[in-house]
This record gives C-alpha cells, structure tokens and sequence, in this order.
C-alpha cells in the first residue's frame, strides 16, 4: 500500500513538473516571473514583523501549535493512566491515525475544495479554531478517554483536511517575495517557537499546581482569540 501511494505521488509530481514548465515559459513569454527575487537572507524575517497580515498567520500558527502541545501533554496524562500496557497503547494510537488518515481522505477528495470554492475560504479556515474551543471545554468537563479521543480525531482531521489547505491559500495573495521568503520563517521558526511555547506554559502551570481540567479551561480563551484571528485572515483583503 505504501510504495502503491508513494508511486502515485511521484507520477502526479512528475505530472506538474511538465505542466509548471509549461507555465513557466508562458509566464516568461508575457513578461512575468523572469526576474530574480533578490535580496538578502534576512529580509523574510524582517517582512514577517513588518506586516500585519504575515503577523497575523504567524499567531494562527503559532496559536495552533501551542495548543497541540497541550493537547499532546494532555494525552500523555489520559492514555498512561488509561493502558498500563505499551502494546495497547501502541494499538490505541494506531487505531487513532486509521480514522484520522481515512477521514482526511474522505474530506479532501470530496469536500474541501467544493467548500472553498462555493461558501470562501472563513468557514474552512476557522473550523480548526471553533472545533479546538468546543475540544478544550469537552476535555475540561470530562477529561477521558472516550472525550480525548474524540478531540484528537476531530482536531487533526480538521487540521490536515481543512485548515492546512485553506492557510496555505493565505500565502497566494502574497508577493513573489513574501510567499518564498516569509512563508519558510513562518513554517520552521514560528511553528517551532508554538512547540517550546506550549512546552513551557505546560510545565509551568502544571508546576503551579494546575489540573488537566485547569489548563483545559485556560487554553479555551485562548482557542477563542485563535477563532477571532481566523476571522480577520480570511477577510483581509490589504496584505502589506
């Protein structure tokens, strides 16, 4: 199945290599693209706190991840106290990618693009944010094993089938320059930066005493305001 899928990949890459090159030698015909970006190694970072709107999909990403830390701290807590046994807690999350991987197929063959297209990018791009508020709460008030692995199903279908692609169409009302220089400080050093984050917010609440179902309600407020900032990306039309 696996090396079946991975030469699917490579024939569909192989695909758009011919097409892109097509492209190419249209756009250069016309006058596009046929110019170096230029500039120096530090300007995406520079452009990733000069504008608003690259500010803005750095909080959604690092909101994002700081949350999955949390949430992955949280599942270490519920799953050990659930199976003593590390085969069934290897079974345990077995089953868990099976759903995710299955429904994130499901989705993105059937349903996201048609969504995208016919009701905009707002209502894609915030189901993440909305479903981790209603997770969070879920977990605060009854934090088990059947809530949590309801949440990580939902969360990470949500991610990889609707709020990865409808981010990534944030990147296509940038510059040429923004969208090959700011978007790979966004993608490693903010990403990375929400990783560390959760793990030192975790660890200092729980130093202060704070429960699972304490940290639950407090990362609530944070989903909202992760909710509002998808709101606003997805209606921003200036983007410098």
């Amino acid at each position: 199945m696996a090396i079946l899928l991975l030469e699917m990949s490579v024939l569909a890459a192989k695909k758009l290599s011919k097409l892109g090159e097509i492209e190419l030698r249209a756009s250069n015909s016309a006058g596009r693209f046929n110019q170096e970006i230029g500039g120096g190694v530090l300007d995406g970072l520079k452009r990733t706190f000069q504008s608003p709107y690259l500010l803005g999909i750095s909080g959604f990403i690092l909101l994002y991840s700081i949350t999955s830390t949390v949430l992955y701290f949280q599942q270490a807590e519920i799953v050990n106290s659930t199976f003593s046994d590390r085969a069934e807690r290897t079974a345990f999350f077995a089953n868990i990618d099976l759903w995710v991987n299955s429904l994130t197929l499901f989705f993105q063959f059937g349903l996201t693009g048609r969504m995208m297209k016919y009701i905009g990018i707002l209502p894609v791009l915030s189901l993440l944010p909305l479903f981790s508020v209603i997770s969070f709460a879920a977990l605060a008030m009854n934090p088990t094993i059947v809530v949590f692995v309801l949440v990580q199903v939902s969360r990470r279908v949500a991610n990889f089938a609707f709020a990865r692609p409808s981010r990534e169409v944030l990147f296509t009302r940038l510059s040429r320059e923004d969208r090959y220089k700011a978007k790979n400080v966004i993608d490693t050093l903010i990403y990375r930066s929400g990783d560390q984050l959760g793990s030192w917010g975790y660890a200092g609440l729980g130093a202060l005493g704070l429960s699972l179902t304490g940290i639950s309600w407090l990362t609530v407020p944070v989903c909202v305001l992760w909710f509002g900032l998808s709101i606003w990306l997805a209606g921003k039309e200036d983007v410098d």
